[in-house]
C-alpha cells in the first residue's frame, strides 16, 4: 500500500470515529451533549435524532470510501460505457 492510500484511509478512519463516537454520545444522551443542544435552544429528543444521523453518515463514509478504493479486479464493470470509451480514446 502506498502513503497516499495509508493516509486517506487513516484519515477516513479518524473522521469516521469523531462522527459516530459523538452520534454515540448524543442517542446515549450525555449530560454534556445534552446540555450542549438545550444551551443551543434544541429540545432535548433532538439528540436522538441527530445522534441517529451522525452514526449513520460515520458508516456510510466508510462504506463509500471502501467503495472507491476498492481494487480493480472487484469492479463488475463500466456504470457509463460510452463515457468509458471516450476517455479511452482521448488516452490514446
Amino acid at each position: 500500500m502506498g502513503m497516499k492510500v495509508i493516509g486517506y484511509w487513516a484519515t477516513t478512519a479518524l473522521l469516521s470515529f469523531a462522527v459516530v463516537s459523538g452520534g454515540a454520545a448524543e442517542l446515549a444522551r450525555r449530560p454534556d451533549n445534552v446540555q450542549g443542544l438545550l444551551h443551543l435552544g434544541y429540545p432535548v429528543y433532538f439528540a436522538t435524532i441527530i445522534g441517529f444521523w451522525k452514526v449513520l453518515g460515520g458508516l456510510t463514509v466508510l462504506a463509500v470510501a471502501s467503495w472507491s478504493l476498492r481494487p480493480q479486479r472487484r469492479v463488475l464493470g463500466v456504470l457509463f460505457p460510452a463515457r468509458a470509451r471516450a476517455h479511452a480514446e482521448r488516452l490514446e
